[in-house]
């Protein structure tokens, strides 16, 4: 049977994405209900669409993927803001930062 998708996304990767946001909802400071609901979107939108990247990288096998979309979502609330502060510091100063990158910094 072949998976069900919207938008590119397999609905199998998706929940398990929800789910892994919504466990790392634990380990996290206290979030209003609203913030809380975007976390959990944000967690489990980073793994949908995270995971067939990490998958072809890493030339892992396709029954492994709603594993890692489950991890995806668990760790997508340190990834994102992991990444936002990446973008704000190559806004800042994107020839030091790929000067930096170079040098192995």
């Amino acid at each position: 049977m072949p998976d069900s998708t919207l938008f590119g996304i397999k609905a199998a990767t998706a929940i398990a994405g929800f789910a892994g946001a919504v466990v790392s909802l634990q380990a996290i400071k206290p979030l209003t209900r609203g913030q809380a609901m975007l976390a959990v979107l944000t967690g489990a939108l980073v793994a949908s669409y995270g995971t067939p990247v990490v998958a072809h990288y890493l030339s892992l096998a396709e029954e492994l993927q709603n594993g890692i979309a489950f991890f995806l979502g668990l760790g997508s609330m340190h990834i994102v803001p992991g990444l936002i502060r990446i973008a704000e510091i190559f806004k800042r100063d994107p020839l030091g930062m790929i000067r930096r990158g170079k040098d192995g910094e």
